[in-house]
């Protein structure tokens, strides 16, 4: 008599070894590549429903019955921990509520549900995308308050300055670099070529002024 159903030999394999194989096969290899000890011959449900103990027969539908749930869109598993639980979401919400142990999960992201926020809004927040735009605003506002001090020429200094009132010249209480707090130029080239070193939209440029002062006068 042929092993499977599908082998062309007869089973010189005995009731115990066969299912001691079956058994090794489901463990190693899952329920859908077990293959007849003696020839390549694929396994079947019948023939498994016959040859295998009982104990592996229920494990290998356990899983078959899993893997065709699986393979369903519109059902999911419980991810809760010890939770063997699973449902149907036909209306394909986003939110779950597990119908056996009530852990709520969210179906789009595949974890604990994100109270208090809709999916788009958990996603922007995981993304990274929030933090660079807080990141981006924050720059944005200090960029209206202070000023990054640009340093000596060829060393950038980034200190932050912040100018409330009074002159513009300025002077960085971290590399002593002075400039001038409209256009950044540098205050040893305004002392070495006059007010032409700042920058031709500056106010304090030589072409902007009715009498060109000195920087250290204004600035």
């Amino acid at each position: 008599m042929p092993a499977t159903e599908s082998c062309e030999h007869d089973s010189l394999t005995c009731k115990e070894c066969m299912q001691s194989w079956l058994s090794s096969e489901f463990d190693s290899k899952g329920a859908e590549s077990i293959k007849c000890p003696e020839c390549p011959s694929q396994v079947s449900y019948e023939d498994m429903q016959r040859l295998a103990s009982e104990e592996t027969f229920e494990k290998y539908e356990k899983i078959l019955t899993r893997n065709a749930l699986s393979s369903l869109p519109e059902f999911s598993w419980c991810l809760a921990s010890g939770c063997t639980s699973g449902q149907l979401n036909a209306e394909n919400a986003n939110f779950m509520d597990c119908v056996s142990c009530h852990y709520k999960q969210c179906l789009t992201h595949k974890c604990p549900w994100h109270v208090g926020e809709t999916c788009d809004q958990y996603t922007y927040r995981t993304s990274g995308q929030k933090s660079k735009d807080e990141d981006a605003a924050t720059e944005a506002m200090l960029d209206t308050v202070s000023k990054s001090c640009p340093g000596p020429k060829g060393k950038a200094c980034g200190w932050r300055i912040q100018k409330i009132d009074g002159c513009d010249h300025m002077t960085c209480r971290s590399c002593k670099h002075e400039f001038c707090w409209e256009c950044l130029a540098s205050h040893r080239e305004i002392k070495e070529v006059g007010n032409t070193a700042h920058e031709e939209w500056c106010k304090f440029h030589s072409k902007n002024l009715d009498v060109a002062w000195p920087f250290n006068v204004h600035a």
